[in-house]
C-alpha cells in the first residue's frame, strides 16, 4: 500500500516535473532512457509517508527529514495526502473516524517537516478590536513589509531552490543571463505568502492555485516559513502565535 500511495503522490501532487516544466524538473533521463523521478525525490516522499504511518500507529512521526530538500518534498507529500487522501486509490473508502486520524497524522508530519516537537495550531478569525486581531494585523504587516526578503529566504533555505542533477534544478537561464530561480517558482512562493496575509486579516485564504506544481511549491514554502519566524526577532509573541496558526490553516487548504 505504501508504494501505491507514494505513486499517487508523485503523480498528482505536482512533485513530478519534466524538463519543460517552468517549476523546474525533478525527473532525470540517464543514458537516453525514459525520464524517471529523481531518487532523492522519491525517497523523500516515501520517508514522509512512513512518518505519517508512524504518527498513526505510534502517535509520533519521529525525527524530521535530515536535509532541507527532503523536508521540502516531504512537506508536499504530507500536505497532499492530508487534503486529497481520497484520491489515493489504495486507501479505499475510509470511515469518518479513520479519515480524521489520517488527517491528524499528516498534519503532525507536515508541521514537523522542518522542526521537531512542534504542534499544529488552530486558527480562527479574531473579533475586530481584540488583542488577537491586533496580533494578526501585526503579523500580516510584517510579512507585507518584508515580502521580498522573506521570499528570498524561503527559496534559499527551504530546499525549494535547487541546483544540480540529483534532485533536479529550479534554476533557469533566460536569454543567456546568469541563472536564477525560475520565475514560476518565485511567483508560487509570493502567491502563498499573499494567501497567508489574507488568512491573517480576513480568516480566509481565498482561492487556491490551479496548478499542482504551484501548490507543491506553496506547501514547502509555508511549512518552512511557519517555523522560521520567531519572537521577538521578527514579531511579538502574540503575533507569532497567530502567524503560525494561520500558516497551518493555509497548509490545510493548499490542495
Amino acid at each position: 500500500c505504501v508504494g501505491e500511495v507514494v505513486k499517487d503522490i508523485l503523480i498528482k501532487s505536482g512533485v513530478t516535473r519534466y524538463q519543460a516544466s517552468p517549476y523546474g524538473a525533478t525527473t532525470l533521463s540517464v543514458n537516453g532512457h525514459k525520464p524517471r523521478v529523481a531518487l532523492p525525490v522519491r525517497e523523500a516522499v516515501e520517508k514522509q509517508v512512513v512518518r505519517v504511518m508512524k504518527a498513526l500507529v505510534l502517535g509520533n512521526a519521529g525525527p524530521k527529514p535530515d536535509t532541507s530538500i527532503a523536508a521540502a518534498f516531504g512537506s508536499v507529500a504530507a500536505a497532499f495526502l492530508r487534503n486529497r487522501y481520497q484520491e489515493c486509490g489504495q486507501l479505499g473508502q475510509l470511515s469518518p473516524a479513520a479519515a480524521e486520524q489520517l488527517r491528524a497524522a499528516c498534519t503532525q508530519a507536515l508541521t514537523q517537516s522542518y522542526a521537531d516537537g512542534v504542534e499544529a495550531l488552530e486558527f480562527s478569525q479574531p473579533e475586530q478590536g481584540s488583542a488577537a486581531a491586533a496580533a494578526s494585523a501585526e503579523a500580516a504587516a510584517k510579512i507585507k513589509a518584508n515580502r521580498e526578503a522573506i521570499v528570498e529566504d524561503i527559496l534559499q533555505k527551504s530546499g525549494i531552490a535547487r541546483r544540480g542533477r540529483r534532485s533536479g534544478s529550479t534554476y533557469v537561464s533566460i536569454n543567456g543571463n546568469k541563472s536564477q530561480v525560475s520565475p514560476a517558482v518565485r511567483n508560487a512562493v509570493t502567491f502563498h505568502l499573499k494567501r497567508l496575509t489574507t488568512m491573517l486579516l480576513t480568516g480566509s485564504a481565498g482561492p487556491r492555485v490551479t496548478e499542482p506544481e504551484a501548490a507543491a511549491v506553496g506547501a514547502a514554502a509555508l511549512a518552512f516559513f511557519r517555523n522560521r519566524a520567531s519572537a521577538p526577532r521578527d514579531m511579538s509573541a502574540a503575533a507569532t502565535v497567530q502567524f503560525r496558526a494561520a500558516c497551518d490553516a493555509v497548509l490545510a487548504n493548499i490542495y
